[in-house]
């Protein structure tokens, strides 16, 4: 069962990517079907982020997360955001 929490952040982090832009974070991945190796994953992607959206992201995570994620960098919680999307899209 999914917490409050789990939906409040997958919306910010929804509303900072865009797809296709010249300003942001970008984040470019192969990706397949679930469960497949890297070596086989033949289809890539690029999302871009809104820097500011996914400041706001983290900064949620880090107030209303996991207890330890109050000691992490912000951009360390932002690559965790960004590779969860990578490994889940």
């Amino acid at each position: 069962m999914h917490s409050p929490i789990h939906k409040s952040t997958v919306d910010l982090l929804l509303s900072a990517m865009f797809q296709g832009g010249v300003y942001g974070i970008t984040s470019s991945f192969m990706y397949g079907k679930p469960g497949t190796p890297d070596s086989q994953r033949r289809l890539g992607m690029s999302i871009w982020y809104r820097y500011g959206e996914l400041v706001r992201t983290a900064l949620y995570v880090r107030q209303n997360g996991p207890s330890y994620m109050r000691h992490l960098a912000i951009d360390e919680i932002e690559g965790m955001l960004i590779n969860f999307i990578s490994e889940n899209y």
